[in-house]
């Protein structure tokens, strides 16, 4: 399950972001209109696709062609961090929605790592295989779609300092999260409610933003984001404080399906979908 949902970040949820992102003027035309860069992405995101159809080897032994297979897509996702870091120089003075799509953008670079070690097996300290494959993922998904959708839905309200508030929170606290991951629970505690905190204003905003829309389809899919977003931030509450008392509340096995399922489809592709049905309605009003 966990890389059934890895290998949708980059034939869904990235390609939704960069939608956005280039509507947005962050990523410029020529990255995703450009018909060279377009095949070079989509044989990227194939051939990590593909990294997973191969055998597993022994634990313990380097996978160097399932490896291998991922490094191009590793690389693009270097690509779109230079970006991020380009419009991050360019906003910093600003505490803004802006810092929201440039660290979507860096954020991306490191799920784009973790996937590449995981796919080739290196052993990482002492990390569990899943931990790695897990970590690739929260980097893809929280590291990407959360700062964006954070993003849009805060773009018009950023001079409130509550709000201001929760982008730093929810900036700060992805990464956090990512190293409690690996494999300290206290800090994971501490991460999650850090990002819970974020999350739950970015819920609030987003729901207000939906329940303001008269398209049904778009008010339909912010909800079912905005509601995903706070299921899968209670289960990772849930999970982090049973990590931190060594009484597990919840095992993995059934974390990656339920949490999994709500951050990618219920609040990842809901919400950049949802989003991208207003700007299209939008779009089309103005002509």
């Amino acid at each position: 399950m966990a890389e059934i949902i890895l290998i949708a970040a980059p034939f869904l949820i990235v390609p939704l972001g960069l939608w956005h992102l280039d509507r947005e003027g962050v990523v410029g035309t020529g990255l995703r209109r450009n018909t060279l860069v377009f095949l070079i992405y989509w044989c990227c995101a194939s051939l990590l696709a593909i990294s997973f159809l191969l055998p597993d080897v022994e634990k313990g032994s380097i996978h160097y062609l399932a490896g291998l297979l991922a490094v191009p897509w590793m690389l693009f996702t270097y690509l779109l961090a230079g970006i991020g870091l380009v419009h991050f120089c360019r906003h910093v003075r600003s505490l803004d929605h802006q810092l929201c799509f440039s660290a979507a953008l860096v954020f991306v670079a490191i799920g784009g790592t973790w996937a590449a070690i995981s796919r080739a097996g290196i052993p990482v300290m002492n990390f569990e295989p899943i931990i790695i494959l897990l970590t690739a993922v929260h980097f893809h998904y929280a590291g990407f779609a959360l700062p964006l959708l954070s993003g849009l839905a805060f773009r018009t309200m950023t001079r409130h300092h509550l709000v201001r508030l929760m982008i730093l929170l929810i900036i700060v606290g992805i990464p956090l999260v990512g190293v409690g991951i690996a494999g300290n629970p206290l800090l994971e505690v501490i991460a999650v409610g850090i990002l819970a905190t974020g999350c739950a204003g970015l819920a609030l905003v987003q729901t207000r933003s939906a329940m303001r829309c008269s398209l049904e389809p778009a008010r339909g899919l912010l909800l079912l984001s905005s509601l995903s977003l706070l299921l899968g931030m209670l289960l990772a509450v849930i999970y982090g404080i049973g990590q931190y008392l060594e009484k597990p509340l919840l095992e993995i096995p059934l974390m990656i399906p339920l949490h999994g399922i709500a951050n990618s489809v219920g609040f990842s592709l809901a919400g950049l979908y949802g989003w991208s049905v207003l700007r299209r309605s939008a779009a089309l009003s103005d002509d």
